[in-house]
């Protein structure tokens, strides 16, 4: 995050550094709450090794227009991961967005077993914020069989 110089009326004139709160900046917050999945439906049958694309509904419900520094990143899951980070469409406040991730099942995922990949969007200062969308298949045979 880039601090912020904030000059104080003290009587030294000390000069202090303030940093944003996670997830605001000083004039506006950044949040964000998950609606519904347009695509894949939880507990969906996934070979291993196969891609996929997920899509969710996000509501901006913070103060802050998301722009291209916004973006959506995984957080947690290592057998279903992202292909890459993504940046989200512009969204102003109260709007709806459609975000997509690209998401590919490790040949290592145990047959028969829930796979999940949970991601969080992330404010141009570095702050993760709002709802943690997720994609959670099924893992089955290989695509190459």
């Amino acid at each position: 995050a880039t601090p912020y110089v904030l000059i104080t009326a003290a009587e030294s004139s000390e000069i202090g550094v303030v940093t944003p709160a996670a997830g605001s900046t000083s004039d506006c917050t950044y949040d964000s709450k998950y609606l519904v999945d347009v695509t894949i439906p939880d507990g969906m049958e996934m070979a291993l090794g196969a891609r996929l694309v997920k899509t969710w509904q996000i509501r901006n419900t913070g103060t802050c227009a998301w722009d291209s520094g916004v973006r959506i990143e995984q957080i947690a899951g290592t057998l279903l991961r992202a292909d890459e980070i993504v940046s989200v469409p512009a969204t102003a406040p109260n709007e709806v967005a459609e975000i997509s991730v690209r998401v590919t099942l490790s040949l290592d995922a145990p047959l028969n077993t829930p796979q999940r990949a949970t991601f969080q969007l992330r404010a141009p200062n570095g702050a993760y914020f709002g709802s943690k969308p997720y994609v959670e298949v099924v893992a089955v045979g290989s695509a190459a069989q």
